[in-house]
């Protein structure tokens, strides 16, 4: 059992926005059962303050798919943890 993703930028706002496909999935994947065509979005927005807001927008699922909650828990959950400790490290 194999899942392959491919990414292809789709948008380059350096250094505000960046934005790149995600291809992959398989019918063959349990609960999955589609491929994957969706697009990511990553935007950096200056604050009031002098920080940055960092925003992920991750389209193109199919609402009740299991693939748009698999992903947005782990995007929510693993991602966000990890820029949270990096950032942490850096400062």
């Amino acid at each position: 059992m194999a899942c392959t993703t491919a990414a292809m930028r789709t948008e380059c706002d350096a250094p505000r926005r960046l934005g790149y496909s995600w291809r992959g999935g398989s019918r063959d994947l349990a609960k999955y059962g589609q491929y994957l065509d969706t697009v990511a979005t990553w935007t950096l927005t200056p604050t009031a303050s002098g920080g940055t807001t960092l925003r992920l927008e991750h389209s193109g699922f199919p609402p009740d798919s299991f693939a748009f909650q698999a992903m947005g828990q782990g995007w929510r959950g693993n991602l966000a943890a990890r820029i949270t400790l990096v950032l942490a490290q850096a400062a």
